[in-house]
């Protein structure tokens, strides 16, 4: 039977060999000894930890800006899939992350995953994980950081507006109540909500009240009793 076992891989000591490494790949048209070379590492990895490795890694910086570089769903079939092609014996598994962030509700799922099935996540951090990659990361028993990788921070989002915005806007509305005309503020606010939510509810009723409200004065009738005093 053929040997399985992975030629000895090229080294690096300095980030200028990678590169150089990458000029010589790109120069001779072909991916295959990346390939290998990648395999290789991996299974170096996995020997010297003593456990699976999984890596999840995209181009960045520098990819295009329409490629699909972020945690989303369909990072969790993918999860999925590798997790369940791990021998059921093994209970410890190595991450290796490197990440702009993406969806919380999918890095969710993932932790869900891989906590679920093993007893001991780390994550091997090369780079950057930002973002949700960071919550991620921090979902581990364990963080291991080359001397220049970092983490990001935690942004959340709500449809593509941050969080801290929202909040922010929260706590100028409740500064503005405290003022000494709150009464007055208050009231307007509630009563454009009320109205609002009065009309919608009583759309059937009011259709032709509202196509003809300057003449029969069914407009009046739709406001709260606050806005009509």
């Amino acid at each position: 039977m053929a040997s399985t076992e992975l030629p000895e891989r090229r080294r690096f000591t300095r980030t200028s060999d990678w590169h150089n490494f990458i000029n010589e790949i790109a120069q001779s048209g072909t991916g295959a000894d990346l390939y290998a070379l990648r395999r290789a590492c991996y299974a170096d990895i996995e020997k010297v930890r003593g456990r699976p490795v999984i890596v999840y890694a995209v181009k960045f910086p520098g990819a295009h800006p329409a490629a699909p570089i972020s945690i989303d769903l369909t990072d969790v079939d993918g999860f999925t899939d590798l997790i369940g092609g791990i021998a059921d014996s093994e209970k410890k598994i190595d991450v290796i992350l490197h990440s702009p962030g993406g969806s919380p509700e999918a890095t969710e799922r993932i932790v869900g995953l891989l906590r679920a099935r093993f007893d001991d996540v780390t994550f091997l951090i090369p780079h950057s994980a930002y973002s949700a990659a960071t919550t991620l990361a921090l979902s581990g028993n364990e963080v291991i950081l080359h001397p220049s990788a970092t983490l990001g921070p935690i942004d959340p989002q709500i449809n593509g507006t941050p969080a801290r915005s929202i909040r922010r806007g929260f706590d100028k509305v409740r500064e503005l109540l405290k003022r000494k005309d709150r009464k007055r503020s208050l009231r307007t606010f509630l009563s454009l909500r009320s109205t609002r939510s009065s009309c919608s509810r009583s759309a059937t009723t009011h259709s032709s009240c509202r196509r003809s409200s300057r003449a029969s004065g069914c407009g009046s009738s739709c406001l709260p009793a606050t806005r009509r005093r």
